[in-house]
């Protein structure tokens, strides 16, 4: 496995010794950041808010931008995207406070389509997530992409 930190800001497919696929932009943390944030002294990555310590890393490929409709990920949303969506409201609030952009689009397109007429979406309330994206309003440092998707999205789950 290359020095993780090689992959600061990349984004990444990273498949976990589980054979388990994630993509999302990477962050790194030193051993020191790990053990006052995670009380884990080792460097890890984060893909969102999920860690994956050197142990866990099966394979790491650096994705490209080929100018698809999604960047250089392979669909509109994810594995933790899906996982956050259906852990509860503080979970989707993590992904969306993240500090890569596209990590935060990708979960607010997953919640569209949740919320979409006829969809069977039933782990979260409408109320329940546009509880969480007025509070994430608040952040100064969304991008503007984001607070215009997030504003687009509260506004079809209030109907305001």
């Amino acid at each position: 496995m290359n020095d993780l930190v090689w992959y600061d800001g990349e984004s990444v497919w990273l498949t976990d010794v589980d054979g388990e696929v994630f993509e999302g932009v990477c962050l790194y943390a030193d051993e020191e950041y790990s053990e006052v944030l995670y009380e884990r002294g080792e460097e890890c990555l984060m893909i969102a808010n999920f860690l994956f310590y050197a142990e866990d890393i099966k394979e790491i490929t650096v994705l490209e931008d080929e100018g698809g409709p999604y960047g250089p990920f392979s669909g509109p949303w994810g594995k933790i995207e899906l996982i956050n969506a259906f852990d509860g409201a503080r979970r989707i609030e993590d992904e969306l406070y993240y500090e890569r952009e596209a990590n935060a689009l990708r979960m607010l397109r997953l919640l569209e389509h949740l919320f979409e007429k006829g969809s069977e979406y039933k782990a979260r309330t409408k109320s329940e997530v546009a509880g969480v994206l007025g509070e994430v309003l608040d952040y100064d440092e969304m991008s503007d992409a984001c607070r215009r998707k997030v504003e687009s999205l509260l506004e079809k789950l209030t109907g305001q």
